[in-house]
């Protein structure tokens, strides 16, 4: 069962990778767009519920377990959510988000 959670998660996070590359997020600005898309309240993080929101209007279909299983894999510190640095860290990776 964890592993299918898991599998989940990783699945929606290639397809959110997928819809932001297909609308061409590549410059500093247009990622901010992105996390702007999720973080509706402007906070500067994101919650589950944003998560779900947001994977809802780009029409991907995930379960609950799966917005847990990726908050957790999008989360580095720890706090239960996720921040813009942690999303470009997950959608980049480390040397690249480090850029911005």
């Amino acid at each position: 069962m964890y592993a299918e959670r898991t599998a989940s998660a990783e699945l929606a996070m290639q397809l959110v990778k997928c819809k932001l590359e297909g609308h061409r997020f590549a410059t500093g600005k247009q990622l901010v767009k992105a996390f702007q898309f999720f973080d509706k309240d402007r906070s500067g993080s994101l919650n589950a519920a944003q998560i779900a929101s947001a994977l809802k209007k780009l029409k991907i279909p995930v379960p609950q377990s799966a917005i847990d299983e990726i908050i957790n894999a999008f989360d580095l510190n720890g706090d239960g959510n996720v921040n813009y640095f942690e999303f470009l860290q997950r959608l980049l990776g480390k040397v690249a988000a480090s850029e911005f």
